[in-house]
């Protein structure tokens, strides 16, 4: 699902240098929970606080803290935090016995009317299936436009809407996977006879944030669900086809609706090729940060504008790091649009510093069962990338490394550790598209308007961080938190530390969490 809504908060402004600093390894053996670290140069401008847990969520109070600092230096070098990366060939995906999928022709012409089953809210928020009819109001080469009948929609929109699909469906299937040609294994569960054009349904939804959906219940046959629901008092509901859902409140906005198109699309084949050929389930957040790098690199070949996209995200992410790329939150609106921000800041940096169109082939042709972290692990090896001990690259090391798109924002620094200001290109045939380089602190929409400018939040560094202002946060599994070492907050009464060589910290009391200096 694509949430349409732009979440905006106002937080502090600060300024961020690019200013690589590393510890120097000497460190005065711990006392009383207390460690001292020494620093080359003029020391550091950010520490870093990181939840290294796969699944341990951590109160800020127990990340540490600085309890002093001195400008003493140490005569030790500083370490590299360049990532060593090696290219080689791509392995394809494995295929599997079973039943290859008929595509027909449904024989439907303009004007036609079906029923079909949909998924919504009533006024009081309770959602149900119901059955609505719709008809056939645009024929294209690779989708049908049905309408909900009752809908009163801007003239020559569902047009457009044909045309859009039309013209993603190639590359897009090309970039993310196949929806024609595939294997079926378990013939019991999902439907051997599809439609052979994609169903796109027009509808009214009660939910205005809800740009669209895809329900992978349309992909099962009538039989296993009448049986799951006798089994499970449920009342689910499938209309056997391949299709998806888009509100027909976006068809105003026309290019969110675009933006829309391929991030449902891509659900629908990330779902054919991983569960229903593979057998292989993913978890929602990292179909989620595929949906999005879809819109990605899709922004530019569509001609979007940013905030259309899940670029203008990024103004979230940036307050919410803490969250973590695994975290996944679909109960609270603030937080369902945060859990997105991260998750395709973390896409979008794998994609960017970890290969380019390579990993994405390495990720979308992976038979690898297991959670989203054996996915990207996988790819990592495909590439043969490798970490900074010369040992294979992992998930682990890449999350431990993401922080750093806060620090190397600009153009001029993109080079000199991770960043997210690196163009990166997909060629398919004679046609190229380009996931575009961004500047973290200068996100600006189509108008040429700044849309993000803000820093990543200013998380203290000292003791105040036990006060009751932070009490609520959490540092959930591989997220983290910056402070900038150098700011005047008046808020906390924080002074700026700067050059200092030698500083003093309270080890954070859960061992998972890891401290950086950069």
């Amino acid at each position: 699902m694509i949430n349409r809504r732009r979440v905006t908060f106002s937080i502090i402004l600060i300024s961020l240098l690019m200013v690589l600093f590393s510890c120097s390894g000497e460190q005065n053996p711990p006392k009383n929970n207390e460690r001292t670290f020494c620093f080359t140069d003029s020391g550091p401008r950010y520490m870093i606080r990181y939840n290294s847990s796969p699944d341990k969520t951590v109160s800020l109070s127990d990340t540490g803290y600085i309890k002093s600092y001195s400008s003493a230096v140490s005569e030790k070098p500083a370490g590299d935090v360049s990532v060593r990366m090696a290219s080689r060939g791509l392995s394809g995906a494995a295929g599997g016995e079973g039943v290859r999928v008929t595509l027909t022709d449904s024989g439907d012409k303009i004007g036609a009317v079906k029923q079909f089953f949909v998924y919504d809210s009533d006024e009081e928020g309770n959602k149900a299936f119901c059955e609505v009819s719709m008809t056939l109001k645009e024929s294209g080469e690779h989708c049908l436009i049905w309408c909900e009948d009752s809908l009163k929609v801007p003239e020559g929109s569902l047009k457009t809407l044909q045309e859009k699909f039309d013209t993603i469906y190639a590359l897009e299937t090309a970039l993310f996977g196949t929806c024609s040609d595939y294997t079926v294994k378990d013939t019991e569960k999902f439907i051997t006879d599809a439609n052979e054009k994609i169903y796109i349904i027009v509808m009214s939804m009660t939910d205005d944030s809800t740009g669209g959906y895809y329900s992978t219940l349309d992909m099962y046959t009538e039989s296993y669900i009448d049986n799951y629901n006798v089994e499970n008092n449920t009342d689910y509901r499938t209309n056997e086809a391949r299709m998806f859902y888009i509100n027909s409140d976006m068809l105003d906005e026309m290019e969110e609706c675009a933006s829309a198109l391929t991030h449902e699309f891509q659900h629908m084949l990330r779902y054919i090729c991983d569960e229903i050929v593979k057998g292989v389930k993913t978890p929602d957040w990292y179909d989620e940060m595929l949906s999005q790098l879809a819109e990605d690199i899709f922004s530019g070949y569509l001609n979007l504008k940013t905030e259309s996209t899940a670029i203008s995200k990024l103004e979230l992410f940036k307050m919410f790091t803490n969250f973590g790329v695994t975290y996944w939150n679909n109960d609270d609106p603030v937080e369902t649009q945060a859990s997105y921000s991260v998750n395709y800041a973390f896409g979008a940096y794998l994609l960017r510093n970890y290969g380019g169109a390579g990993l994405l082939a390495a990720l979308t042709s992976h038979d690898t069962p297991g959670t989203g972290k054996d996915v990207i692990n996988n790819a990592f090896s495909i590439l043969g990338l490798k970490n900074n001990d010369g040992g294979d690259l992992t998930f682990e090391d890449a999350a431990a490394a993401f922080y750093q798109v806060c620090i190397y924002t600009s153009k001029e620094d993109a080079d000199k550790g991770m960043s997210l200001n690196k163009e990166v290109e997909f060629s398919v045939g004679d046609i190229t598209v380009t996931a575009p380089a961004i500047d973290l602190m200068n996100i600006r929409s189509s108008q040429g308007e700044l849309i993000s400018e803000s820093p990543v939040m200013p998380f203290p560094y000292s003791e105040i961080i036990k006060s009751d202002d932070y009490a609520a946060v959490q540092l959930h599994p591989y997220g983290f938190i910056l402070s900038d070492l150098a700011r005047d907050d008046e808020m906390s009464g924080e002074k700026p530390i700067r050059n200092a060589g030698r500083i003093v910290i309270e080890l954070p009391s859960n061992p998972d969490v890891k401290i950086y200096f950069h």
